[in-house]
């Protein structure tokens, strides 16, 4: 019984000191761990919201929770996860680790004249996105990501000369049915004109604040999903005008994009859309659901729904699936060697098919 006791004590000052330690972060500035001289991977910070935030974020998504997979949580991993794993020796993005402070608490120090990183997450150090972010919060209020990842950039300039940045950000400003079926009704409305004007001027303003800093730094600049293709909203807009529509406003999204792009060199622009309709589908010309199952090799076939389990395409929160980040984070390797000549080898489809096999075996949880 007393080592029964003994054992619980333990476990419990371990859970305390892991509650203290992650409250009291935000009081210290996180520490950059310089690399060595030789190490020559490409650094990769990344800016954006949940499309991009580590599902492995045990605070934001506690073990046993049904986010980011649920019972398949184990196996089902962010893109992110999946190029620090599939490219370890030609990528780097940042020390894992708790990164940042309590809101409440950066605000008072900024408040002191105090620069600190919020929000609080465990993650990769140089993936500063997180659930929720809108494009103002990549250069505006207490956590200001690119801001934060410039101040992580300086402590090595000449390793961020070669560097890059992934910008992914915009879904949650402009992929919500309320905005969605403003965009169906009329593409051209001043309220969504106005939203996204404001979203690209965020974008524009994080591009700028890098380049000033880091004029050799690449940019990425990804483009915007078309929330209507997700499977909980294919009862939605069933009509020719209606998926017009929609897709017009996007591509007056993506087109500001394609033209910061140009405007900030060197740059690319990643097509997500296009991206997800060669894989998918997406709506016929009459608007109705026109998706297919993707087959990745001879075992693997991943049906255009959602769910938990990995043969689906989203999860059941919403976001993508371990087979949908796996293709996604190949293809951002073929863009990031084409698009942008950086040196990091495409992630092939073999490769693929090996990593989502392994993971398979896993299942069932």
């Amino acid at each position: 019984m007393k080592k029964v006791i003994l054992i619980a004590g333990a476990a419990g000052l371990c859970i305390a000191g892991l509650t203290l330690g992650s409250f009291f972060a935000g009081f210290l500035p996180d520490r950059v761990a310089p690399r060595p001289a030789g190490d020559r991977r490409l650094p990769i910070g990344i800016l954006g919201d949940s499309d991009s935030q580590g599902y492995a974020d045990s605070l934001w998504f506690p073990a046993g929770s049904a986010s980011r997979g649920g019972p398949w949580r184990k196996i089902t991993s962010q893109w992110t996860e999946i190029l620090a794993e599939l490219r370890p020796a030609e990528v780097d993005l940042g020390d894992e680790g708790i990164w940042g402070g309590r809101s409440l608490i950066v605000r008072l120090l900024e408040g002191l004249g105090f620069r600190r990183r919020a929000p609080i997450k465990k993650d990769r150090q140089y993936n500063l996105a997180f659930a929720g972010a809108r494009c103002r919060e990549l250069v505006d209020g207490p956590w200001r990501q690119a801001q934060r990842l410039i101040d992580i950039m300086d402590k090595e300039p000449e390793r961020w000369s070669r560097g890059l940045v992934v910008i992914r950000i915009g879904i949650i400003d402009l992929g919500g049915k309320p905005m969605l079926d403003a965009m169906a009704r009329d593409p051209d409305s001043t309220e969504l004109v106005e939203a996204m004007e404001s979203c690209l001027a965020s974008i524009s303003r994080a591009a700028n604040l890098l380049r000033a800093s880091h004029p050799s730094t690449r940019l990425l600049f990804v483009g915007i999903l078309n929330n209507a293709d997700s499977p909980d909203k294919l009862q939605f807009w069933r009509s020719a005008g209606e998926t017009a529509n929609i897709q017009a406003a996007l591509d007056r999204f993506d087109a500001g994009l394609r033209n910061l792009a140009r405007s900030v060199p060197p740059a690319a622009f990643f097509d997500d859309r296009a991206w997800s309709k060669e894989r998918w589908g997406s709506r016929d010309a009459q608007g109705l659901p026109d998706y297919h199952a993707l087959k990745v090799g001879d075992t693997i076939t991943v049906s255009h729904a959602m769910g938990d389990d990995p043969l689906n395409s989203i999860l059941s929160d919403g976001h993508a699936g371990l087979v949908l980040n796996a293709l996604w984070c190949a293809s951002l390797t073929q863009a990031i060697s084409s698009s942008l000549g950086m040196p990091v080898a495409p992630i092939t489809a073999q490769e693929i098919q090996r990593f989502l096999a392994n993971r398979l075996a896993l299942t069932p949880p």
